[in-house]
């Protein structure tokens, strides 16, 4: 089943679409209009109309919140925005299989079709700072007088040597037949970072950098607000869960059309999950409100309990290049003395924003705004439960 079974992903792959737009150069403060969409199709002669859960919209939002709430219409203009080539482009460097995704903007709300295992690998890229890393079984296998047959030697995470590498440049000769072994920093979560030792590792061991690792960094920021503000929240509040009291914790629910497979991946720097709930055999739906907070993120928080119990906390370091900038809520400008609502935003350097947010019209009662707001969030949380209505993705 983890290896074979091809099942839809809903909003499980919106991590990945947020990075491919962070790459195209937007930024979380980003403004997309959460409004009704009806595009007419005609390769299929139908009008295609992706909607939001219970069929709320929200106006003009922040991609931040967009994510952490998983609002349909925003990811879907965001493919439009960036282009649904590029967007598979992105996913396949990545390591999804291209073969079975297609360039459509339905790919934006998970109409691609991979199996649990390559969904965990490409939430462990996200884990591990942004490199792509193959998924092995086999650790060793001895015979019966102990005599080791095979023992496996996976490519490792190596930021070093990457960097190794490109200072070296033509410095490594091409007809040299050795390979090159270059220093690994050993990242164990249990130990102090600077007691951390040193071991060697051959340069066609190393694990390519697929996203950029301040992209990366954004975009696993946003997810840590899915499990402490979003989609995950009430699940994770309602069951108690010690998971709640850990800062180095991101994931992303899903659900895909009409409630037929249910899914939530999270990870830390240790451990990487997926959870998956649907029918083997059949494509059948699993219930009104089986969505992937409701049903995946128990199995997903039971695990993750289990695994995380008695270890510190250890986020990736922030990188090089990334600052903290206070914006306008409203609106993704910087905070003026205008500003009704601000709070900070982690941008790369070059993505900053320029202009500050100006005077509001007079006859406008932000009074007013804000507790509708306020209102609108805590419908949203109460409604977590059934959030992933907002993962239902219509195909037709």
């Amino acid at each position: 089943m983890v290896t074979q079974a091809r099942r839809q992903l809903g909003s499980n792959i919106k991590p990945f679409i947020y990075s491919a737009a962070l790459d195209k150069g937007l930024t979380a403060a980003n403004i997309i209009n959460d409004s009704p969409i009806i595009d007419w199709d005609a390769s299929t002669g139908v009008f295609w109309r992706p909607e939001n859960a219970g069929v709320k919209y929200r106006g003009p939002v922040r991609l931040r919140y967009a994510l952490t709430w998983s609002i349909n219409t925003v990811s879907v203009r965001l493919i439009k925005k960036i282009g649904a080539h590029y967007a598979e482009k992105y996913l396949a460097k990545i390591g999804f299989p291209d073969e079975h995704m297609q360039p459509v903007e339905s790919l934006a709300l998970g109409s691609a079709s991979f199996t649990p295992l390559e969904v965990a690998t490409g939430y462990a890229t996200l884990a591990n700072g942004g490199f792509q890393v193959t998924p092995w079984y086999i650790q060793r296998i001895e015979d019966s007088q102990g005599r080791i047959l095979f023992e496996e030697d996976p490519i490792q995470v190596c930021e070093q040597c990457l960097e190794t590498t490109e200072a070296q440049g033509d410095d490594i000769p091409g007809e040299n037949t050795e390979t090159p072994e270059l220093s690994l920093l050993n990242i164990d979560a249990e130990k102090p970072i600077q007691n951390l030792p040193l071991q060697t590792v051959a340069e066609d061991k190393v694990a390519p950098r697929v996203i950029e690792a301040r992209n990366r960094f954004i975009i696993d920021n946003i997810m840590k607000d899915v499990i402490h503000k979003g989609t995950a929240w009430k699940t994770l509040r309602n069951a108690n869960s010690s998971l709640l009291k850990r800062s180095d914790l991101a994931g992303k629910t899903g659900t895909t059309n009409d409630v037929k497979d249910a899914w939530f991946s999270g990870y830390n720097n240790q451990y990487v999950a997926s959870a998956w709930v649907g029918f083997r055999d059949h494509s059948k739906k699993l219930g009104k409100v089986e969505y992937g907070a409701k049903a995946a993120l128990p199995i997903w928080q039971r695990f993750m309990e289990k695994a995380l119990k008695g270890t510190r906390q250890y986020s990736i370091p922030r990188p090089n290049g990334i600052v903290d900038v206070k914006i306008d809520l409203k609106n993704g400008k910087l905070a003026s003395i205008h500003t009704q609502k601000s709070d900070f935003e982690v941008f790369r350097e070059e993505n900053v924003p320029t202009e500050y947010s100006e005077a509001a019209i007079e006859t406008i009662n932000f009074d007013h705004f804000d507790d509708e707001a306020e209102s609108d969030q805590e419908g949203d949380l109460e409604k977590t439960n059934k959030e992933d209505t907002s993962d239902e993705i219509d195909f037709d």
